[in-house]
């Protein structure tokens, strides 16, 4: 996992998108934070050679594109850099169902959108905190075991 890697935040309201940055900037956190409002923009990112992500949030419901559709298509992507980067999802309400699912196809969170702006702060000082301290898998030995 590259921790200096970007932060690939995926939300189709622009105001959640802002207020999102705004806090994981507040919290120090110094990754470039690349904003797309579909996983279909997302993935046209993954297309091009870029850093390899230090995070990937999306939201789950997306009209275009949401969140376990931009899973099942970032899957296709043979893509070494995105082994081991972390796949959280975050929705305005935690229907079980989705919670069950999303852990079910292996992502690594699911997280309620907080209400107020001091909670987005916790959540996302959280989750920068936990992924900086995971141990995660080299990719270049991941590449020499599946060789």
């Amino acid at each position: 996992m590259k921790f200096d890697g970007p932060i690939i935040l995926i939300d189709d309201d622009p105001d959640d998108s802002e207020i999102f940055c705004d806090a994981l900037k507040e919290v120090g956190c110094a990754n470039e934070i690349l904003c797309f409002q579909d996983g279909v923009a997302a993935l046209e990112y993954f297309d091009q050679k870029h850093p390899e992500p230090f995070l990937i949030i999306s939201d789950i419901n997306i009209p275009t594109m949401g969140g376990f559709e931009f899973k099942d298509e970032l899957k296709k992507i043979k893509c070494d850099k995105l082994m081991g980067v972390p796949l959280i999802f975050m929705s305005t309400l935690a229907d079980q169902r989705k919670v069950t699912q999303a852990y079910a196809e292996s992502v690594q969170g699911i997280f309620t959108k907080p209400s107020s702006y001091e909670e987005i702060k916790d959540m996302f000082s959280t989750v920068i905190s936990y992924w900086k301290k995971c141990v995660q898998p080299d990719n270049k030995i991941h590449q020499k075991i599946t060789d």
